[in-house]
C-alpha cells in the first residue's frame, strides 16, 4: 500500500497520515497535530529536519530509494527501508518557502531483507557468482571466489565489469552479457576459454 503523509510548518505538524503511515510508524490516529519530531526525535538525528527544511526552502522535492529510516519502537529499534518522495506544498501558491510537504512513498523492507539474504547466498558460494546490474554490467555483489579469480577486492564493486576486467570487451563477452541484459535470452558458455 502507498504511505501518504502532509507535515506543515516550522514544526512539522503532522496533519494527514493514511493507514500505511500509522501502519509503519505502529501509532494511531492520535499522532495527527503533533510535531514530527516530537513523535519520532530520532529521525533529526538522521537528517530529516534538513531534508524536510530543504525542500520547503529550495522548492524542489526529494526523492529516495531504498532509503534506511530507523525508528525507535515501544523501546526497540528497528530499521526500515523506503521508496519515497517529500514534495513541498503551497497553500496559496504566492509563498516564497511551502507551507509543508507531502510524502508519498512504500515500504520496501521485505525486498530489501530478501536482498541481502540472496547476497548472503552468493557471498558464501565457492564457486565464483557474481550479480552485474544495469546496460554497463556494474559489479553489485560479487563473493570471494570471483574477486580471487580476478584477482581485485571488495572495492571493485560498484563499477563497470569493463573497468574491473577490460578484456571483457576485446573478448567479446561484454556484448555478449548487454545482449542477454537486452533480450532477456540466456546464452551457455560453459568451457569458453578467457584470457585472464
Amino acid at each position: 500500500p502507498v504511505i501518504i503523509g502532509y507535515v506543515r510548518g516550522d514544526d512539522y505538524i503532522i496533519e494527514l497520515a493514511n493507514e500505511g503511515l500509522l501502519k509503519v510508524w505502529k501509532r494511531r490516529n492520535s499522532v495527527i497535530g503533533n510535531s514530527l519530531f516530537d513523535e519520532f526525535p530520532e529521525l533529526e538525528s538522521q537528517g530529516i529536519r534538513k531534508i524536510l527544511d530543504d525542500v520547503r526552502v529550495t522548492g524542489k522535492p526529494f526523492f529516495a530509494y531504498e532509503h534506511p529510516l530507523t525508528f525507535d519502537v515501544g523501546g526497540k529499534t528497528e530499521t526500515l527501508y523506503f521508496d519515497f518522495v517529500y514534495h513541498p506544498y503551497y497553500e496559496t501558491g504566492q509563498e516564497k518557502i511551502a507551507t509543508g510537504i507531502i510524502s508519498v512513498g512504500h515500504d520496501v523492507t521485505e525486498k530489501m531483507v530478501a536482498k541481502q539474504k540472496f547476497r548472503n547466498v552468493i557471498e558464501q558460494a565457492s564457486n565464483p557468482i557474481c550479480i552485474l546490474k544495469g546496460k554497463d554490467m556494474v559489479l553489485e555483489a560479487a563473493n570471494e571466489a570471483i574477486l580471487a579469480l580476478w584477482n581485485v577486492d571488495q572495492t571493485a564493486i560498484g563499477k563497470p565489469l569493463e573497468e574491473i576486467r577490460p578484456l571483457v570487451k576485446t573478448q567479446g563477452f561484454l556484448k555478449m552479457m548487454q545482449d542477454v541484459y537486452q533480450t532477456g535470452e540466456p546464452i551457455e558458455g560453459f568451457g569458453a576459454p578467457v584470457e585472464r
